[in-house]
């Protein structure tokens, strides 16, 4: 392919993926997260105070907030959110009730994820054409920029995308060190690493991951135990060291008393108020352990509450957070698939979010790619030996796109926080290099040439067109497989369907129709009478046991409507007038 027109199809990839996210940014309303994401990063600038949304570590929220300060919303330290670290009312507060109109807040805000999304699609299309070639990079990109899981959150202020950026950052890199060994690689994969432990908690799976593609390549380059383990001490340290520094930098070199953190004295008063009240086996596991070991007449106990009393932690507010994340996951989250809530969900959740999820298309030709590559592998092996030394003759760089997203995935079924497919994005670009090898399929089995090309350009095609349906609900996408989009109700929820995003199109309805009264139930974190006005209150189950439904209009986000623990499924039995963005009903009665 020559090298001017392959970089025409890399920047109108690029570009087509910045205006959508544009776009998008530009015409969906504020999601969940984002409220808390935005306003936590803004008073970080301001006040120097991490209490707020501790959950998540700084990095996006301190990016995406700073083209913020040009326009200098306000920020009132007398918000009584601020004083309670309410991270949800104070989100609302600052941005619907502040000198900066809303939109702009949150448009402006949303600028930094797509960039870092972009940066994303780069490096997938680079890793793939080190791999593929060109033809394979360019497919790679293709399958990125026009995801429609992607699109429909690469413009949010949340910590997914990013994540999976530097996850992919921080495996690409480390290979690089690896087959190559020089401090600038092994400085930048340290760098990448301790930027995704900066974005996001769940990136503590990258340490097994690394270690284990460490081992292998040790395994496969035949090493000398001595030499291996003095390379491995060294990566450890300068992992150790610059991951350290950054972390402190980022929460501005804060050493802090545990006992002097107001969530900490709480605790400590609850217990005391749980042991008195003699309701310790009432308790979730978690808050049961910690109340034994937290007894202060134990040995453990004593020793908890003097360090709390006298030992400062550097960057204390980082692993105040991390305890939070541990503390949700043990004590769950509620959460929804195929018709059922519950608080621990499944461990099967992800491979239904992946399956009903990723487009058809890619999942083709991921698992065409895997299954001939295994094919080739165990091609003619007769013993176990033989199958070992097939298993180190394969390149390295099979290990690097393979091992990672296999063990975050395995480790993803562990979870009690399923809440949408976006807590698996990190495997994705893997998933996408790994499909993009069918462009060599032909070059390994001649027989394959014309069918494989012409399948391919078919699948492609029908990738383009399933994207182009979707538009502009691509965070409610759900693939052909299930019946499309219009069927995603009947498996997921929340951020998988309806995570607020359509209350700015529900606006232009209600508007185009002359709506101006209306029953109103809609679920999200923003203030949903910013744009919308007349609504009256939902009659729940019982209300319409006692009495039809009065005439008028009715609105319903899907993850209330189809929740069977909200109350409100009577309304399922009726044919709504309008679907808006696959995530929220109207009924007229």
């Amino acid at each position: 392919m020559p090298k001017n027109f392959e970089k025409i199809i890399l920047f109108l990839l690029l570009a087509i993926f910045a205006g959508l996210n544009l776009y998008l940014a530009a015409t969906d309303s504020q999601t969940i997260d984002e409220g808390p994401h935005i306003s936590a990063g803004y008073s970080y600038w301001l006040t120097g105070n991490y209490l707020l949304n501790p959950e998540h570590p700084p990095l996006v929220k301190l990016f995406a907030a700073l083209p913020l300060l040009f326009f200098r919303p306000q920020l009132s330290i007398d918000y009584p959110s601020l004083a309670e670290n309410n991270e949800w009312s104070f989100g609302r507060a600052f941005i619907y009730h502040n000198n900066i109109n809303a939109d702009i807040i949150i448009f402006t805000a949303r600028i930094f994820p797509i960039i870092l999304g972009l940066i994303l699609g780069y490096f997938i299309y680079k890793w793939a054409k080190e791999l593929w070639g060109t033809k394979g990079g360019l497919l790679a990109l293709f399958l990125y920029a026009l995801s429609p899981n992607f699109l429909g959150h690469s413009h949010l202020v949340t910590t997914d995308v990013p994540l999976t950026l530097f996850f992919l950052l921080s495996i690409y890199y480390f290979g690089q060190y690896l087959k190559n060994p020089s401090r600038l690689r092994l400085i930048t994969a340290a760098v990448m690493f301790s930027f995704a432990m900066l974005t996001k908690y769940s990136a503590f799976i990258l340490i097994p991951i690394l270690v284990s593609l460490y081992f292998v390549n040790w395994l496969i380059g035949r090493q000398n135990s001595r030499q291996g383990f003095k390379k491995f001490i060294k990566v450890f340290l300068v992992f150790f060291g610059v991951t350290s520094v950054l972390i402190f930098v980022f929460y501005r070199f804060e050493f802090k008393k545990p006992i002097d953190d107001p969530r900490v004295q709480k605790l400590y008063q609850q217990r005391t108020e749980i042991i008195a009240n003699d309701q310790e086996n009432n308790q979730l596991p978690l808050n049961h352990f910690l109340l034994g070991i937290g007894d202060p007449e134990k040995p453990i106990g004593k020793f908890l509450y003097r360090f709390a009393n006298v030992v400062p932690v550097p960057a204390y507010t980082y692993w105040q957070g991390l305890f939070s994340v541990l503390s949700h996951n043990a004590n769950g989250h509620g959460a929804y698939l195929l018709g059922e809530a519950r608080n621990f969900g499944w461990w099967y959740y992800f491979i239904i979010a992946f399956l009903v999820k990723t487009p058809t298309v890619t999942i083709i030709l991921f698992f065409s790619s895997i299954i001939y590559v295994i094919y080739r592998i165990i091609k003619n092996i007769k013993t176990f030996q033989s199958l070992g030394t097939r298993l180190k003759s394969i390149p390295f760089d099979y290990y690097l796109i393979a091992l990672p997203p296999f063990i975050y995935f395995a480790w993803s079924l562990t979870s009690h926080l399923n809440l949408g497919v976006r807590h698996i994005f990190p495997i994705y670009p893997l998933v996408f290099i790994v499909a993009a090898s069918f462009i060599k399929l032909t070059a390994w089995s001649p027989r394959l040439k014309y069918l494989g090309r012409y399948t391919l350009y078919a699948l492609l095609l029908f990738y383009l067109i399933g994207n182009i349906l979707s538009f502009p609900s691509y965070l409610a996408y759900f693939n052909g497989l299930i019946g499309g989009s219009n069927q995603g109700y009947k498996y997921l929820s929340d951020s998988n369907l309806d995570w607020g995003q359509d209350i700015k199109r529900l606006k232009i309805y209600l508007e185009e129709n002359k709506i101006k009264e209306f029953h109103s139930l809609l679920f999200g974190s923003l203030e949903a009478n910013y744009y919308i006005k007349g609504e009256i209150t939902m009659p729940d189950n019982q209300a319409v046991e006692k009495s039809a439904p009065q005439k008028g209009y009715y609105v319903i986000s899907a993850t209330v409507l189809f929740d069977p623990t909200r109350n409100y499924t009577w309304m399922q039995n009726y044919h709504p007038i309008k679907i808006i963005g696959h995530s929220i009903y109207i009924y007229k009665f």
